[in-house]
């Protein structure tokens, strides 16, 4: 879809491209309270929705390029181990973004 070359541009077609993929998701889903991870895939990215409050937050699992942690809206959450290992099993999550959801865990 996009080119490799402007990876580490924060204003390239691609970064914007995948801003623009959390915020149509979100909106899809901002009249749906979750209870439970959700898992949406969009062209050839998985994102994931943690239930928070008072919204649920939305990240880009396998981002392409900078910054290589992606989360819409701004906001904290919280996940149980249980939850880690079902974003986990799935496959497909970077190294950096597997990092900050580590740093998410309570128990």
């Amino acid at each position: 879809m996009f080119g490799t070359a402007c990876r580490d541009d924060p204003e390239s077609p691609t970064a914007k491209h995948e801003w623009s993929l959390l915020e149509s998701t979100q909106a899809k889903y901002a009249n749906q309270a979750l209870e439970k991870l959700i898992f949406v895939k969009s062209d050839d990215y998985e994102i994931v929705g943690i239930p928070a409050k008072p919204e649920t937050i939305w990240i880009l699992l396998n981002p392409k390029t900078t910054p290589y942690y992606r989360q819409f809206p701004k906001g904290n959450y919280l996940l149980s181990t249980a939850q880690l290992q079902q974003i986990k099993s799935r496959g497909g999550c970077s190294p950096t973004v597997m990092e900050c959801l580590l740093s998410h865990i309570h128990e």
